[in-house]
């Protein structure tokens, strides 16, 4: 498991992300660009793997391969009452075709789904996407101009 430095006390834990796939090339790269980025990471090759490592752990994220491990350990993340969310990595779809990428998430259980290939840049920005509160950048309040006027 690899946790980034901590920051102050009091600072918020960092998100941790689970990386299952079988291929131990893609999961250390996958898990060096999230650990450069600031997220604590657990990597796995299989289910069973995966829930020896994630025991104790709290899991923001997992990211499965579009395999029968990954639907097995999409399966385990769920039995455990999960809170984090689910994205599935895909093999290539047709172009034409993107749905196929959002059926295959739906289809799993997955929240979310990404066709490869993509940058390294994009998962992260899904990740930081899929693990962050949605905040809004301006909370509108009601002024007296934005008033029906009939209560002007």
């Amino acid at each position: 498991m690899f946790l980034p430095p901590t920051g102050p006390a009091g600072a918020p834990r960092p998100k941790t992300i689970l990386i299952l796939d079988a291929d131990p090339a893609v999961r250390a790269t996958i898990r060096a660009t999230l650990g450069k980025s600031g997220f604590a990471t657990i990597a796995a090759a299989n289910a069973e793997d995966a829930a020896v490592l994630c025991t104790d752990a709290t899991v923001d994220l997992a990211i499965v391969d579009d395999s029968a491990d990954g639907r097995a350990a999409i399966d385990w993340l769920r039995a455990r009452d999960l809170d984090g969310k689910v994205l599935l990595l895909t093999h290539a779809v047709q172009p034409e075709h993107p749905e196929f990428v959002a059926e295959a998430a739906l289809q799993s259980g997955a929240d979310r789904a990404l066709s490869r290939p993509f940058t390294l840049s994009y998962l992260v920005h899904v990740v930081h996407e899929m693990v962050t509160p949605f905040k809004p950048s301006v909370v509108l309040a009601p002024t007296a101009s934005s008033l029906p006027l009939a209560q002007q």
